[in-house]
């Protein structure tokens, strides 16, 4: 996460009106980064879950991208901040994004370069 990233989350949650839930993927604040990291504050209005990999500070779930456990068209928004290029397989997880966002949801995604260390 930085400063540009949260920005992003940050007009996001203030210009529209987007439906809930809404579901962080890699919602894991790292130390030092907790001010730009808590995107939970940006949509405290809403029912919020943050899932990634470990247990830790923003997360509700420790849960698989690549397998969630949502019912099919249960989620409103869907954002996965610098969080895809740590998936192992992205395709897989692009897939069960689309599997449990509501036709009408939306998926906020951002990503730095693919690479084979990432």
């Amino acid at each position: 996460m930085n400063h540009f990233i949260h920005g992003v989350a940050r007009g996001i949650s203030e210009m529209f009106s987007l439906s809930e839930p809404v579901l962080e993927i890699g919602s894991y604040q790292v130390a030092g980064q907790e001010s730009i990291a808590n995107l939970r504050s940006l949509f405290s209005a809403k029912n919020y879950e943050g899932i990634d990999m470990r247990i830790g500070p923003g997360v509700d779930c420790v849960a698989n991208g690549e397998q969630l456990s949502h019912e099919p068209a249960s989620v409103g928004e869907v954002l996965a901040l610098s969080t895809f290029e740590y998936v192992k397989c992205f395709r897989r997880g692009l897939e069960e994004v689309r599997r449990v966002l509501r036709p009408d949801g939306a998926l906020v995604l951002s990503t730095r370069l693919h690479l084979r260390i990432h």
